[in-house]
């Protein structure tokens, strides 16, 4: 019998240990393990609500000591190959309230978004915010003004074809979205690709080579395939 306690509505933890099994019996009914230790009542992190995610995703900022480190080596990976293609305009989805960057690197538009519009009050920084989800999927940028677009472990939950249209339009042409997808089902992922394709964008997806996290893998997704394919080249030197 494990000692659990709810830590946010719908969001679970024990209270003994970081980490235990993928699965526990609680209350008649089952707990599905996500990252870092915390647990929720669906197996699928692809069909949780909108107030689902955000209270998993606000119970795991009041216990920063239980995030794994692999979180931090991934968005380092980010960080890393935002550098290396210079990009100029960049917007980050999913960004919450650590997102990648304090504050605009040096010569660029850093733009933030985020389902969740209480992120805004809890950045340190007064970062460019956006609310950007499926009851918000509108943007209030140009056609085309990102030449990258991040999203760093956002891919696992839902993502609206409405929010797949937005970053589409706002994506220049010879720029890329570069994102980590896992703990997402395979027919999830073929669906969430196809929706991209319908939106005028190409996918190429690589599996980590560092297997960080459960069947873990990088999208980069543009216009162009030489895009897509210079970033790839440059992903996989930093990752190894």
């Amino acid at each position: 019998m494990h000692d659990v306690e709810e830590v946010s509505e719908g969001v679970f933890k024990l209270r003994d240990k970081n980490v235990g099994p993928d699965v526990i019996e609680y209350d008649g009914g089952r707990l599905y393990r996500f990252m870092d230790g915390f647990y929720v009542r669906r197996e699928h992190l692809d069909e949780m609500s909108p107030a689902e995610v955000s209270s998993l995703c606000r119970a795991r900022l009041g216990v920063p000591q239980s995030i794994n480190p692999v979180n931090k080596e991934v968005k380092e990976n980010f960080r890393l190959l935002t550098r290396r293609l210079g990009a100029r305009n960049i917007l980050e989805i999913g960004a919450g309230r650590h997102p990648l960057f304090e504050s605009a690197p040096t010569g660029t538009f850093y733009a933030l978004a985020d389902a969740d519009e209480e992120v805004r009050g809890g950045l340190t920084e007064p970062n460019e915010f956006n609310e950007f989800s499926e009851s918000a999927p509108d943007l209030k940028y140009r056609d085309g003004q990102f030449d990258l677009i991040v999203a760093v472990f956002v891919f696992q939950f839902p993502f609206y074809p409405a929010q797949i249209s937005e970053v589409a339009r706002c994506l220049a042409q010879d720029g890329v979205l570069v994102a980590n997808v896992y703990r997402r089902r395979i027919e999830s992922r073929i669906i969430l690709k196809e929706q991209f394709l319908s939106s005028g964008l190409n996918v190429k997806s690589i599996s980590d080579p560092k297997k960080l996290c459960r069947d873990h893998e990088y999208w980069v997704i543009g216009r162009t395939q030489e895009n897509i394919d210079e970033c790839v080249k440059l992903l996989l030197e930093l990752i190894g």
